[in-house]
């Protein structure tokens, strides 16, 4: 990581609360809730409260495969009250990213504006991993990006609809000093999860970064190619996908157009813009 100060721009971390207990029924409660809400009272279902600290704003939640609607949110909301009927245990991942790092690597532009899609692709990815080595294929989980100053996070909750995760005796101490066991689900999981969790969220970053700079690379160059063979033709670009995620110098591109799309950085769709290189007159 070339930033200095940068100790690590990924961290993931996973706690687990029983049902019944007050961040269970906190996050049940506010998932159908709109985003500024969500934002607002985290404390009341966030077991990082401490260490996230209540976001500036919150995304949309998102599933393995969806963003959620709000209709989608009332119905995820009942798979979780499901789930803790049927005494599920609810996790909470959360993943940290330095915001330096995410800049070094294309997913935070200078104005703090975030590739909202590419980090919910990566996240889909490595809770997927994680929840496979953890034998969790059949859990649900919901998430949501929090913007904080420093850091961004994404803050995951996974429950298993029908419980199946192992169980075990676990013993416990009464206030008289008496001891008792009580078989319940295993709830804390692996490291080796959490590390392929982590892995798979650094290193598709970093290979969507070099595939990223690789395009890149072939525009200049076949550009260049087009110059110097003298055509008269004029060269567009379409940055839609890159706008925000590339580099684009128009200047240094050699492009007479370049065309972007507004709602690949969460502006209203239809809305576009198109660069003229200065000087030209178009037909």
């Amino acid at each position: 990581m070339a930033a200095s100060g940068i100790k690590a721009g990924v961290t993931v971390m996973t706690k687990f609360v029983k049902p019944g207990a007050a961040a269970f029924d906190s996050y049940i409660n506010y998932m159908d809730r709109d985003e500024a809400q969500r934002a607002e009272y985290t404390s009341k279902y966030n077991l990082y409260q401490d260490y996230m600290g209540n976001p500036e704003k919150t995304s949309s939640l998102f599933t393995a495969d969806k963003d959620l609607s709000p209709d989608e949110r009332k119905a995820m909301k009942d798979v979780f009250s499901h789930a803790e009927e049927n005494g599920s245990l609810m996790w909470q991942t959360v993943i940290s990213f330095d915001n330096r790092w995410l800049k070094e690597n294309g997913l935070m532009n200078e104005d703090g504006v975030i590739d909202e899609e590419k980090l919910k692709d990566v996240t889909r990815n490595s809770v997927r991993k994680m929840l496979h080595n953890e034998n969790l294929d059949n859990a649900v989980w919901t998430a949501a990006i929090h913007y904080n100053t420093d850091n961004i996070h994404i803050h995951v909750a996974t429950v298993e609809p029908e419980p199946m995760r192992k169980k075990k005796e676990f013993t416990y101490k009464r206030k008289d000093g008496t001891t008792f066991t009580k078989e319940e689900y295993v709830g804390r999981f692996k490291m080796d999860s959490i590390e392929k969790c982590k892995s798979s969220v650094v290193n598709q970053i970093l290979r969507d970064q070099e595939t990223n700079k690789e395009i890149n690379r072939i525009i200049r160059e076949s550009i260049r190619v087009l110059r110097e063979a003298g055509s008269a033709a004029l060269l567009h670009t379409d940055a839609v996908q890159g706008f925000g995620k590339l580099p684009i110098a128009a200047r240094s591109l050699g492009a007479d157009l370049i065309s972007v799309s507004g709602h690949k950085i969460h502006a209203p769709k239809g809305v576009g813009a198109l660069y003229i290189r200065p000087g030209l007159k178009l037909p």
